[in-house]
C-alpha cells in the first residue's frame, strides 16, 4: 500500500520500501500537498508554504524544480502520479486513507462517535488504535515552516484528546488500576491541562490511594497559581471536594459520555441565561445599516463562522479577509459578526491589531486587552506573553466566541491569540494574505 507520513519524520512507503526524498524543500513541497490534500496550491502559494517570507528571486523556478525531484523520488516506488499538475500549480492526487494523519483524525472521530452512543469496548479498541499510529513525539518532524508548524500543533492537540478519550474510557470500563501509570506520566508532561489531572485523582480514589488523589490536586493548583494565576476550574475543584468528602458516588462514579463536540473540562461561562450577572462581551463596532453588495464574500464568511456547530470538530474555523486599504475588509469582517451573533453567547470580541501605524498593536497588550474583556482581573495578569497566552487559552477555552482581529500584520501577530477550541470562530483582516 502507498502511503505518506506525517505523523513523525515525513516518510513516503510503498509495502516495504521507502521513497527517498532528499533535501528539505522537496519534502516541504510534497508535505505542503499533501497537508492541502485535494487542494490546488498555486506556485506562489507553495512559494510561501516553503521558505515562508524569506523566498529567493528565484523561488517560482525552484518550486517546479523540487516539484519535479518529488516525483522522480516517488517514480522509485510507486507507478501511479501522486504529484499532478492542475494550473495554477500542483495538487496531491491521493485518497485520505493513504495518510497516516487523515486515518489517524477518522479513527479519533469513530472512537469519539461510539463513546456518544455508548459504544465503550468499539471506543477503546478505536482510540488506541488510532494512537498506535504516531511514530514520534511531534507530527511533520523536521519542517520548521509556518505551515508544518500549525498543522503539527494542531495533530499534537488531537493526539492529547485521543489520549485523555482513552483514559476516560478504561475509567468507564473499570480499568482504573490500568490508568494511574499512564496518567501519571501523562500529567508530568502536560502539567496545565485540568482534565487528565481530574483522571488520574479519580483513577487513585477508585483504587483506595485517596491521599495521593489530594496531593494530585494540591500539586496541580500550585502549578497552576505559579504559571498561570489561577486557581483550579469548577470540574476539578467539584472533584477535590469530593474526595475531601469521601463521596464515593461522584468520585467513584463513571464520568457522563460527551458528544464529540464539547471539550473536556470546566463547563463554558454563559451570559445572558440567567446564571450570571456578567453581560457577555460585545466590542463589535456598529454594522452599516445601508450594506451593500459582497454577497458572495459575506456567504463564504457566515458559512465559514457557520462551521463552528460542526460535529467533531476540534479547532476553530478561521478565516483571512485580505485585501488593499480603504476595501471594505473591516466592514465586511464586522457586518458577518453581527449577522451571525447568535452563535456566540459568550461574546464578539474585536481587536484592531493597527498593523498600519508605525506602532502596531503588540500580542502581550492584545493579550491583556482580550483578558480584561473576559472578565480577567488586571492586577493580576502576568507580563510574558508565554504566560499571558496560556492564561487566555484557559479563559477562552470553554467559552463560545466570536473573534475578530481587524489589520493584522502577518501570522506572528495573531498567532498567540487564537483560541485552541472548537467553540470559537475567528475572522482576520489583514493586507496581506497571509497563506500560513
Amino acid at each position: 500500500m502507498f502511503e505518506v507520513r506525517l505523523l513523525g519524520p515525513v516518510e513516503v512507503w510503498a509495502g516495504d520500501r521507502r521513497a527517498p526524498l532528499g533535501g528539505v524543500r522537496p519534502l516541504a513541497v510534497l508535505s505542503a500537498l499533501v497537508v492541502h490534500l485535494g487542494e490546488v496550491l498555486s506556485t506562489e502559494r507553495l512559494v510561501d508554504c516553503v521558505w515562508d517570507e524569506e523566498a529567493p528571486a528565484t523561488a517560482g523556478a525552484l518550486v517546479a524544480t523540487h516539484v519535479s525531484a518529488v516525483r522522480r523520488a516517488l517514480a522509485q516506488v510507486t507507478q501511479d502520479a501522486v504529484v499532478r499538475t492542475r494550473p495554477p500549480g500542483y495538487v496531491a492526487d491521493l485518497e485520505p486513507s493513504q495518510i497516516d494523519a487523515r486515518r489517524f483524525e477518522d479513527l479519533l472521530a469513530s472512537g469519539r462517535a461510539a463513546t456518544a452512543a455508548g459504544r465503550l469496548e468499539e471506543a477503546a479498541e478505536l482510540l488506541p488504535e488510532a494512537l498506535a499510529l504516531w511514530r514520534g513525539q511531534e507530527a511533520l518532524e523536521g519542517l520548521g515552516q509556518n505551515f508544518a508548524r500549525i498543522e503539527a500543533a494542531r495533530l499534537a492537540e488531537l493526539r492529547l484528546i485521543a489520549q485523555e478519550e482513552s483514559f476516560g474510557l478504561h475509567l468507564d470500563l473499570g480499568r482504573a488500576d490500568r490508568t494511574i501509570a499512564p496518567l501519571l506520566a501523562h500529567v508530568a508532561a502536560h502539567p496545565l491541562r485540568e482534565r487528565p489531572r481530574g483522571q488520574l485523582m479519580t483513577a487513585l480514589v477508585r483504587t483506595g490511594r485517596g491521599s495521593d488523589a489530594l496531593r494530585t490536586y494540591r500539586e496541580g493548583r500550585a502549578i497552576l497559581r505559579e504559571e498561570l494565576g489561577i486557581d483550579p476550574g469548577p470540574e476539578l475543584q467539584a472533584l477535590h471536594q469530593a474526595v475531601l468528602t469521601n463521596d464515593t458516588e461522584v468520585a467513584g462514579t463513571a464520568r457522563p459520555h460527551r458528544t464529540g463536540r464539547e471539550p473536556a473540562g470546566p463547563p463554558r461561562p454563559s451570559a445572558g441565561d440567567g446564571s450570571t450577572s456578567t453581560p457577555a462581551p460585545s466590542h463589535l463596532p456598529p454594522d452599516i445599516a445601508d450594506f451593500v453588495g459582497r454577497s458572495k464574500q459575506i456567504a463564504w464568511a457566515a458559512s465559514l463562522v457557520g462551521r463552528v456547530d460542526e460535529e467533531g470538530r476540534t479547532a476553530p474555523p478561521i478565516g483571512v479577509i485580505s485585501g488593499r486599504s480603504g476595501t471594505g475588509k473591516t466592514a465586511l469582517a464586522v457586518h458577518v459578526g453581527h449577522r451571525t451573533a447568535e452563535l456566540f453567547p459568550d461574546g464578539r470580541l474585536f481587536v484592531d491589531l493597527r498593523a498600519a501605524d508605525t506602532a502596531p498593536l503588540q500580542p502581550a497588550d492584545a493579550l491583556a486587552r482580550l483578558l480584561r474583556a473576559m472578565g480577567a482581573d488586571p492586577k493580576t495578569l502576568p507580563t510574558s506573553v508565554e504566560e499571558l497566552t496560556g492564561l487566555y487559552r484557559t479563559h477562552i477555552g470553554h467559552r463560545r466566541v466570536l473573534l475578530i482581529l481587524d489589520n493584522a500584520a502577518g501570522e506572528a501577530h495573531v498567532r498567540p491569540l487564537l483560541p485552541p477550541g472548537p467553540g470559537c470562530a475567528v475572522l482576520v483582516t489583514s493586507r496581506r494574505r497571509l497563506v500560513a
